[in-house]
């Protein structure tokens, strides 16, 4: 979806760039490699995981799934999301866009590990999309992304849901 046929940029309309509170999801892919998907956003040229805001009268599972769709190509059915952590800590969950807009989102983290389609950068959103071992991640992460790979590498421990 476009950013100006979004929920955010119809608020953005009413609020300006003061700080936005809203619900999202991040999702994590993992392919048989136990490699992890990251995304290169277009906005601030950083890698982090997909995921984003909600759309009116989504919950967090149609929020997992279009975004995964819509910023990879990638199609997953809400059966195989694995809800493994939250993020909702300010310092780790909050976007300044280039733009002046400032979001702070309130994310339920999603582990994914069966997929179908192919790679696709969406343009408007993705610069690039690659496969990484967790010990070879690029330097330039998105804000919230090391914490949210801790949250993983925890829930991979000890089988609990991560609170942040």
């Amino acid at each position: 979806m476009a950013y100006k046929d979004s929920y955010i940029w119809q608020l953005r309309q009413h609020l300006g760039q003061k700080k936005l509170l809203m619900p999202a999801a991040a999702i994590v892919v993992e392919n048989s490699d136990g490699h992890l998907l990251l995304q290169q956003r277009a906005d601030n040229k950083k890698w982090g995981f997909p995921g984003g805001g909600a759309e009116q009268n989504q919950g967090f599972a149609e929020i997992a799934t279009s975004e995964l769709r819509e910023e990879t190509g990638l199609i997953v059915d809400k059966k195989d999301l694995t809800p493994f952590a939250s993020l909702s800590q300010p310092n780790d969950n909050t976007f300044h866009y280039p733009n002046g807009d400032v979001t702070h989102y309130f994310a339920l983290c999603f582990l994914v590990k069966r997929w179908q389609g192919k790679l696709t950068p969406e343009p408007e959103e993705s610069l690039d999309l690659r496969f990484f071992d967790t010990k070879g991640l690029p330097e330039n992460l998105s804000v919230g992304t090391s914490t949210l790979l801790n949250h993983l590498l925890e829930f991979n421990k000890s089988g609990r849901f991560q609170l942040g």
